[in-house]
């Protein structure tokens, strides 16, 4: 007996049915809904992870400071403040020593005795940058060389290391040297700034609190050199500059802090002192790139 065949569907009954324009749009819509929404989400995390790594950066230089204090009884750097008043001096051919740049001298070496000339004299030496400081003496036979106290391998110093030499990419600014400085981790890095305190002086910068005439803990001088490229806004006290609007006067105590630098280096607490009083300011530019602006990290 024979099985009875089913008749073969019509062929218009497997066509699929095309999308209409209505709901391509309404997928199109949905997928700029979404990306409206991640693409900024993401951003967000980019730079928090940026943040984390810069302070993680940033805690490291730290450390390293506190090392060096512990050995040394003083924060690092080889050429004393009063050299970075303005004008900074020693200026090599290619622009002045930057107190950043010092602190970098003072951890990680690079600043040398040279007795060539018939008498001890200081000098940076590039091939020296990563061996460690050098505590100097008049006789070179006593000199002793300690070891780095933070690693200056390639991403923590700009420019990256090539082989023993720095090369002339170290300039940052227009008006600093060719040495090295620490980077923050940004997308577009910048040196963190380092600041060290004249200790004991009553005034936080020149001419606060106290009359002009008396010592200050810190000079906004010190980190000019990284102010001065032409595309970027750093520290900006015009009317409109974000310096002045972003650190704005504000109360400590019973001392007001003018807006701008009164404002930007004086405690957050205590009256008529500034951050890291008697020690250390360190400072990143932030995901903005440009010093003075309220995403910067300051430490303290």
């Amino acid at each position: 007996m024979r099985t009875p065949t089913r008749p073969a569907p019509h062929p218009r009954l497997h066509r699929r049915r095309a999308f209409t324009m209505v709901e391509l749009l309404v997928v199109i819509g949905i997928i700029v809904i979404l990306m409206s929404i991640l693409i900024p989400a993401v951003g967000r995390v980019q730079i928090q992870a940026r943040v984390a790594d810069s302070r993680n950066q940033i805690s490291k230089i730290s450390a390293a400071l506190e090392n060096y204090h512990k050995d040394f009884n003083a924060y690092p750097g080889p050429i004393p403040n009063v050299k970075f008043d303005s004008p900074p001096t020693p200026t090599p051919p290619d622009g002045p020593v930057t107190m950043t740049e010092n602190g970098v001298l003072g951890l990680c070496g690079g600043w040398d005795i040279d007795t060539q000339a018939g008498f001890p004299k200081a000098m940076y030496v590039e091939a020296s940058v990563g061996k460690g400081p050098v505590s100097f003496h008049p006789n070179p036979t006593k000199q002793k060389r300690s070891p780095p106290y933070i690693d200056p391998t390639p991403g923590q110093l700009t420019p990256p290391a090539n082989g023993n030499s720095w090369g002339t990419n170290g300039k940052t600014g227009v008006s600093d040297s060719v040495i090295p400085e620490f980077m923050d981790k940004f997308q577009e890095p910048r040196p963190i700034l380092y600041m060290r305190a004249n200790t004991g002086a009553p005034n936080v910068i020149p001419g606060f609190p106290n009359a002009a005439s008396v010592p200050y803990q810190y000079n906004p001088d010190w980190v000019v050199p990284y102010a001065d490229t032409p595309d970027r806004k750093d520290f900006d006290t015009s009317a409109s500059g974000k310096f002045t609007n972003d650190y704005p006067d504000r109360k400590v105590g019973n001392t007001t802090l003018m807006a701008g630098w009164q404002s930007y280096l004086g405690h957050q607490s205590v009256p008529g002192v500034p951050r890291g009083q008697n020690t250390y300011i360190l400072i990143s530019a932030g995901a903005d790139g440009i010093y003075g602006t309220k995403d910067d990290l300051i430490y303290p």
